[in-house]
């Protein structure tokens, strides 16, 4: 009899163990972070406070008091019956629609493909009067000096100079480059280098190794930021129709023109 009785706590006490497992592994026993306010059954944490970028005690003080009067005016709000408004019931019922439009068309988004570069090469030869440069762009290479003197002084010293680190020029637009040294620079022929300048209070000397002008078409490599926009929203249009065509064959669509208004 004693044997039986041992057993069966045996077999209990394994079952508990089993069971304890079990639910620790689905997160039942998992520790759900350190409380920091509470307003009736709702709990906000450290954590969740962290995962916002909350990390400053002051911050984070605000952050609680924020969330706290905001969670009792919910509840108050909820405890009034609001939601039952006839006003309020169709704010919700749209705002549900609309996030679940925006999700769904997240994830449409994310499943289509970046454009290969043969449907690129051929949608900048079928739009390439659309790639237009919107502003000057320059090419140059800008040498400080201390101050003005200095400057001239050196300026035969620096046209001596070998021409290095040029595959690290690239042409920088106007709204980059400012208008002084834009100014400076729409003056000079290629290769050229200017007299000694101030500009912004730098005493500066510039050479110039291109410039490209505005309205230019732009070319292919100029424009393939550009052009890759371009066909990968061409792309989405093309793969929305087709969604919404085959949508519609499977949902029930009906509309009534004859119902609207006259013009």
């Amino acid at each position: 009899m004693l044997h039986r009785t041992y057993f069966k706590v045996l077999v209990l006490a394994l079952a508990f163990a089993f069971c304890a497992f079990v639910l620790a592994g689905c997160g039942y026993f998992r520790d759900p972070g350190t409380p920091v306010a509470k307003v009736k059954d709702h709990v906000l944490t450290l954590e969740e406070l962290r995962a916002g970028g909350e990390v400053q005690r002051d911050s984070l003080i605000h952050a609680v008091e924020a969330w706290v009067n905001h969670e009792v005016l919910y509840q108050e709000a909820m405890g009034s019956g609001i939601q039952n408004d006839p006003e309020v019931a169709w704010l919700l019922r749209d705002a549900e629609r609309k996030i679940i439009v925006d999700a769904f068309m997240r994830r449409f988004d994310k499943s289509i493909a970046d454009p290969e570069e043969g449907e690129l090469e051929a949608y900048y030869e079928k739009h390439k009067d659309q790639f237009v440069r919107i502003e000057p762009e320059f090419r140059f290479r800008k040498f400080l000096f201390s101050n003005l003197q200095i400057a001239k002084d050196s300026l035969k010293i620096i046209q001596a100079w070998p021409d290095t680190g040029l595959d690290s020029l690239h042409f920088l637009p106007l709204s980059h480059v400012g208008k002084c040294i834009a100014g400076v620079s729409a003056t000079l022929q290629a290769n050229a280098y200017s007299i000694p300048q101030l500009c912004n209070g730098q005493a500066l000397v510039i050479k110039l190794y291109g410039r490209k002008a505005a309205g230019e078409l732009l070319s292919f490599e100029d424009a393939r930021s550009q052009v890759t926009l371009a066909a990968r929203i061409e792309r989405k249009n093309h793969k929305l129709d087709s969604l919404l065509l085959e949508a519609k064959s499977r949902q029930a669509v009906f509309t009534w023109p004859e119902n609207l208004p006259p013009h």
